[in-house]
């Protein structure tokens, strides 16, 4: 029996150091997609994966938010799986994430792992590490399309004179940056 994920291997992972390989894109349309979610302090993390590696990661009420807010249809999903396997996040070693975007997208991505934890940037810093100082409001999109929040860390991006966005809301973000502030 898989052994299955929990907001402690989560942790445990994080204070390791938040390593993150990036992968070519998994297939949705070609099957083999499971989502299943886990509780956490701020509130529930859904995951879908394929392969051993994470697609999709958000926190949403229940599934069918989850599924609308990542545009997977239904039927494109293998299965709904009862648990998260535990060696999808290993306490120690590398979540592998598979990144579907533009080049663009997939470079501000990229530059998202580059934050520390704890740490905020604004979106006008980010773009300027990217080389990019006038395309604020492009790394706002992208970082807006990040398809695996917490692993690839959007939360840690603030608009210069406030809190700036989140798709999964303030109150997440807040408490994620708070989180981490608490081992960083």
């Amino acid at each position: 029996m898989t052994e299955a994920l929990d907001w402690h291997h989560v942790e445990q992972w994080a204070r390791a150091g938040w390593r993150v390989v990036v992968h070519e894109a998994a297939d949705p349309a070609r099957g083999g997609l499971h989502y299943a979610c886990i509780q956490t302090p701020a509130g529930p993390l859904w995951f879908a994966w394929q392969d051993r590696l994470l697609c999709f990661a958000g926190f949403a009420a229940g599934a069918d938010e989850f599924l609308e807010a990542r545009d997977l249809a239904k039927d494109a999903l293998a299965q709904r799986a009862h648990v998260v396997p535990a060696d999808l996040v290993p306490p120690r070693g590398a979540v592998h994430v598979a990144l579907q975007g533009t080049a663009f997208q997939c470079r501000t991505w990229r530059a998202l792992l580059a934050i520390p934890a704890g740490q905020t940037v604004s979106y006008g810093q980010l773009a300027a590490r990217m080389n990019r100082p006038r395309a604020a409001r492009a790394v706002g999109t992208a970082v807006g399309r990040n398809p695996v929040a917490l692993f690839v860390p959007c939360h840690r991006v603030v608009g210069a004179r406030d809190a700036g966005g989140y798709r999964w809301g303030l109150g997440v973000k807040r408490a994620l940056l708070e989180w981490e502030r608490g081992f960083a």
